[in-house]
């Protein structure tokens, strides 16, 4: 029972050949008209149950596709639309032997399938399929009597005209099959091969990551286990490395992509299979080459920290083969660990020291590296705790100022700086003191200054202090916020009259 949707296609189907009639019909008046004008006609394999049949190989011929009509039935798979103005052509083969069919337009690529089976259970031979935007190839293992169909076919209305087709037997490479893969027993290996003739064979496994066309076999069975990359010089050749035992169960593991090799795991004495396949309809000769993969080198920074800090741990591989990070730990020195994070993670330090930090990864392809490096946790932290100020102050007069310094972990050499503000948001040093600060729980070292407030304090009518304490240029305090203290502003008044 035909469903809706090929109704509605025959439908179409049915307007086009009245169309396609009416134009014959108006061809035909133009050529009694005009006595001398040719008019095509319709090729005479144009249905599939009357397909030329290729009697012996080599085989050539041309057919022009102008007046070719489709059946509702013509195969879509090779194009996944409906094709339009096909013809077709049949060969069985007296013995086992591999063909390579080609269709070659007139200006316009064509399309061209071979299929199996009888009409309406035909099957597309694997790999038998070219549609791209050149001159059409495939290549495939012919079974002894087994009738081969070829599609040969327009790919739209504006793209018909002569096509030359042509079948060939052709000596595929010695490793085509699965079951002749040429054995590798040792790495590095290159090996050389030609792809022209190599055949897709039916039942190969799909590998979205790594799918192609023509294909050759290589079996690698080593005697020690090793991490292996396999990979091609060309662009558009890839190697997929399968385990397994059949062609019906092989297991994909890895696959290159584009000029990054496949990694992998061989373990001694097991055997894995490596498809060379290309997707270049032009390609010729392709290189397989096998090395053993570098060591992971597991990567992080270890710059000095504080107890105060939260420290940033972030990892990466470098071999120079990208493979991600699946997996990871981190041990941070101190007796408690993290697993790895692509963002990250974060750890406190409780007390100042020395610490071996080590980085264990874990790569895609399953090798596996620890780094180890030193972290250093030094807190240098030295504050204002006290900063006493007059309250009030006359022109004139001097009066003391004391800034009190707490420093509670290395001795240290400070300078403590005093500041008066000279405008709303700018600040006049007007006198600085370096001092030595030991390290004590609870001891303060006063530090004293003395100002002489001057007539243009009393005119503001007030002065506000800040103190800073610094430490050297090449140690980082640990808590910078309380190194330093701004004072409530003191309250100056003129000077008195008479006083010296």
């Amino acid at each position: 029972m035909q469903t809706q949707m090929q109704l509605s296609w025959r439908r179409r189907r049915a307007v086009a050949r009245v169309r396609a009639a009416v134009v014959v019909g108006v061809a035909a008046l133009v050529a009694v008209l005009a006595p001398g004008a040719a008019v095509a006609a319709v090729p005479g394999n144009d249905a599939i149950d009357a397909a030329v049949i290729v009697e012996g190989l080599p085989f050539a011929a041309e057919v022009d596709l102008a007046e070719a009509t489709t059946a509702w039935d013509d195969p879509t798979e090779c194009d996944a639309h409906p094709t339009d103005n096909t013809v077709w052509y049949a060969f069985t083969p007296a013995e086992d032997v591999a063909v390579r069919a080609t269709a070659v337009g007139e200006g316009f690529p064509p399309l061209l399938a071979a299929y199996t089976g009888e009409r309406g259970e035909q099957r597309m031979v694997d790999g038998a399929c070219s549609s791209g935007y050149g001159d059409a190839e495939v290549v495939f293992q012919a079974d002894a009597g087994r009738t081969y169909r070829f599609l040969v076919a327009a790919r739209g209305y504006d793209q018909v005209g002569r096509v030359a087709f042509a079948v060939e037997a052709v000596i595929r490479p010695a490793n085509d099959a699965f079951a002749d893969a040429e054995p590798i027993s040792s790495v590095p290996a290159v090996r050389g091969v030609e792809l022209t003739y190599a055949s897709t064979e039916p039942g190969e496994p799909y590998e979205w990551r790594c799918s192609g066309g023509r294909s050759v076999w290589y079996a690698l069975t080593l005697p020690e286990t090793a991490w292996i990359t396999a990979g091609a010089d060309d662009y558009y050749d890839t190697v997929t490395v399968f385990s397994g035992t059949a062609l019906t169960d092989l297991l994909g593991i890895d696959c290159s992509s584009g000029y990054e090799p496949a990694v992998f795991k061989a373990v001694a004495g097991e055997t894995y299979y490596l498809r060379l396949t290309t997707t270049d309809i032009d390609s010729g000769p392709a290189t397989l080459r096998l090395d053993l993969a570098p060591p992971i080198r597991p990567y992080f920074s270890t710059e000095k920290t504080t107890v105060y800090a939260q420290r940033s741990f972030t990892g990466e591989v470098q071999d120079g083969l990208g493979e991600p990070i699946v997996s990871g730990e981190w041990d941070f020195g101190d007796g408690t660990t993290a697993p790895w994070s692509p963002e990250g993670v974060t750890h406190n330090y409780a007390a100042d020291g020395v610490y071996d930090v080590g980085f264990t990864a874990t790569t895609r392809d399953g090798r596996t590296a620890t780094t180890t490096l030193p972290l250093v946790v030094e807190t240098h932290d030295v504050s204002i705790t006290r900063f006493e100020v007059p309250t009030a102050g006359r022109a004139g007069v001097t009066k003391p100022i004391t800034a009190r310094v707490a420093n509670t972990r290395y001795d240290e050499t400070v300078t403590v700086r005093l500041y008066k503000r000279s405008h709303e948001w700018n600040w006049t040093e007007v006198a600085s003191q370096e001092v030595s600060v030991l390290a004590h729980p609870t001891r303060k070292v006063a530090v004293p200054f003395s100002y002489t407030f001057t007539p243009a304090d009393a005119v503001v009518g007030k002065v506000t202090f800040r103190a800073v304490v610094d430490l050297p240029s090449w140690i980082s305090d640990a808590r910078p916020i309380d190194n330093e203290v701004i004072a409530i502003a003191t309250t100056v008044r003129p000077a008195i009259a008479g006083m010296s």
